[in-house]
């Protein structure tokens, strides 16, 4: 028996098998992990029993956190039908703040009703960190074997499952992440941040640009892209947590090319007409008559943002192997937002004259842009390295073989229904908040949102490599 089955629950559910119509019984137990003086989460092994212990090893790490003080009478539940029949374990971890409300009835500034809390980030990532821990300790194989992990996740879990699968995956350890899959993740939460430059007007020939601008977000009926942007005020309590790479992957592999701002709201850098009227006040306050001996102020020296650098990922000297990873988005469904004007449907990347959009941001270029800085990775330091010391043969491009595209995958798996929408959040409930407003989430668990042309393509996906 594991040293750990004492203190675990054990109860005894049918697990539901994606390609086979048989069904099996399956046991699933609770351990208490205690996360220093920080309290405790839970930790659900799904058929870990039932298979070797060089068997891989699923992580989910949930969608959305558990509300406070939520209990489930079926564990099952918080396990994604499409990977019941594989030995998973689930790291519940907390995440104060989020306000599960149906999209567009909720405050376009949440942070202003919430206080702060210490389940802010980044106690969602010692959570999981501590969870991971746990499973290195307990589920690790005896000697000489060794046993892959492969890490799902999405929405918000996602962000943490790509911190944890990127700086998780060495190559010497014997129990070592191989594997990423994400559905509809954020990788680079800055982009929410006014001074980011996907929202900054592009200058034109006919002179700047004047007005508000956001990039292009979709439809808040039919995402929950523009819900997680509406959060994370209330979910990081600070502009600061954005830039840290566990929570944006992106800066795994590149610099921030922006300040960071006061609050989420407020330009860290003051726009081009702010600044003018700035240099005239000080110019007419400066012609007032001085008295002997005083100098004429100084104008303030306004800070340019910094400019982008690649970086090094993983460390050259590092056992760290970027993971095979499986990036799933939806569909982009078009903006709500139309233009005056003829035309319609989606508005263009970037808008010429009195528009307030400047560039596109949902979960396709989320995904996208991990995937590009990943592969950029793959392609300039891993695959060179490998030819200069095992003598591959190259192609033209100066790397052996098209391995990155294939090691790192971006899939669309379709437009979401209402339905996926609400089963994203998992076994939340669904009903009535109190306030007038609908609560997301299903009673039983499900596919968590995934559609069925996702599960397909994650069934097959594991199926190569497990």
């Amino acid at each position: 028996m594991p040293r750990w089955a004492s203190s675990c629950s054990r109860v005894w559910l049918p697990a539901l098998r994606f390609t086979s119509p048989q069904r099996r019984y399956s046991t699933v137990q609770r351990v208490n992990v205690t996360c220093a003086s920080s309290g405790s989460i839970s930790v659900h092994l799904h058929n870990v029993d039932q298979h070797h212990a060089s068997h891989p090893l699923i992580i989910w790490i949930p969608p959305f956190p558990q509300e406070p003080g939520s209990s489930h009478s079926d564990p099952a539940a918080l396990l994604p039908s499409w990977l019941q029949q594989f030995p998973t374990a689930v790291i519940n971890y907390r995440w104060a703040g989020l306000r599960q409300r149906e999209t567009g009835k909720g405050s376009e500034s949440p942070d202003e009703a919430v206080p702060p809390s210490p389940l802010h980030w980044p106690a969602p990532l010692h959570d999981v960190m501590f969870g991971y821990s746990w499973i290195q300790k307990h589920l690790i194989p005896p000697d000489p074997i060794k046993r892959d992990i492969y890490i799902c996740s999405s929405y918000l879990g996602a962000s943490l499952a790509a911190g944890l699968a990127l700086t998780e995956s060495h190559s010497s350890e014997k129990t070592a992440v191989q594997g990423l899959i994400n559905f509809n993740g954020i990788y680079n939460w800055t982009t929410f941040l006014p001074d980011h430059p996907i929202n900054k007007p592009k200058p034109t020939k006919k002179g700047i640009l004047s007005g508000t601008f956001r990039s292009v977000e979709p439809d808040e009926n039919q995402s929950l892209f523009p819900l997680l942007r509406q959060q994370a005020p209330v979910l990081f309590n600070t502009p600061e947590h954005l830039f840290d790479p566990f929570a944006s992957a992106c800066f795994f592999f590149h610099s921030a090319d922006l300040l960071v701002p006061t609050d989420f709201h407020t330009p860290a850098i003051p726009s081009s007409m702010t600044q003018a009227i700035d240099a005239l006040s000080s110019s007419s306050s400066s012609q007032t008559k001085k008295m002997p001996g005083e100098f004429p102020p100084v104008p303030p020296i306004m800070e340019k943002p910094p400019r982008k650098g690649y970086l090094t990922f993983p460390p050259r000297q590092s056992s760290l192997v970027l993971p095979s990873t499986l990036l799933l988005h939806e569909t982009t469904p078009p903006p709500a937002p139309r233009l005056k004007g003829k035309g319609k449907g989606r508005p263009k990347a970037s808008l010429r004259f009195g528009g307030k959009y400047t560039g596109e941001n949902n979960f396709d270029t989320q995904a996208n842009e991990l995937a590009a800085y990943m592969k950029r990775s793959i392609n300039m330091f891993e695959l060179k390295q490998r030819v200069k010391w095992d003598g591959e043969e190259e192609d033209d491009d100066g790397v052996s073989t098209d391995e990155a595209e294939q090691r790192v995958q971006v899939r669309d798996v379709g437009l979401l229904s209402s339905e996926n929408l609400d089963a994203a959040f998992g076994p939340v409930g669904c009903g009535d908040d109190g306030e007038g407003g609908k609560v997301h989430g299903v009673k039983d668990g499900g596919d968590f949102g995934l559609t069925p042309l996702g599960q397909e393509i994650v069934a097959e996906w594991l199926e190569d490599r497990m």
